[in-house]
């Protein structure tokens, strides 16, 4: 935060947590002994200008402890086999294929355990997640779990080959 691109940066940090304190991502409650600290990170392209000023609220899931932040964790990955044969059916019967990139996916998962955060400099803000963030071990499994339940609400069947790995 001390280049010369310090006011670019510090303008996509606003942002993104206007857009976690819009999304209710945590509530603000004093720290307990488990606090796990919040980084940014930020987005260049390959030859290391900056292309973008973007920053990404991202907690430090190494300093989480098993069994007191987290309990369960997976993180399901579509097969490009799975990817390629669809793509082949979707033209051998000329139907229609769509991509969506979904933004915060991770926050609209809820979380379980209790994890509390500490912001970073300039956001003196310490709370506990009511979502799961980038970072955290079980934010895969959250947000699987919760696209899971959304789906068979609006009548999706799971495919019988996935019942051996959920």
């Amino acid at each position: 935060m001390n280049g010369p691109d310090r006011a670019g940066y510090w303008e996509a940090m606003k942002v993104e947590i206007a857009t976690l304190v819009k999304l209710m991502v945590w509530k603000v409650v004093p720290l307990s002994p488990n606090v796990n600290v919040l980084d940014f990170k930020f987005k260049v392209i390959p030859d290391g200008n900056v292309r973008k000023f973007k920053a990404k609220f991202c907690c430090r899931g190494d300093q989480q402890v098993y069994e007191v932040d987290y309990f369960d964790i997976f993180a399901p990955v579509l097969s490009w086999t799975t990817v390629s044969i669809l793509l082949v059916l979707s033209v051998i019967f000329d139907l229609d294929t769509k991509q969506l990139d979904n933004t915060c996916t991770l926050i609209h998962a809820p979380i379980t355990e209790d994890v509390y955060v500490h912001m970073p400099r300039g956001f003196e803000k310490e709370g506990k997640l009511q979502r799961s963030l980038y970072g955290l071990c079980q934010s895969p499994r959250n947000i699987f779990e919760h696209l899971k339940v959304n789906l068979l609400k609006v009548d999706l069947i799971k495919c019988r080959s996935m019942s051996l790995y959920l």
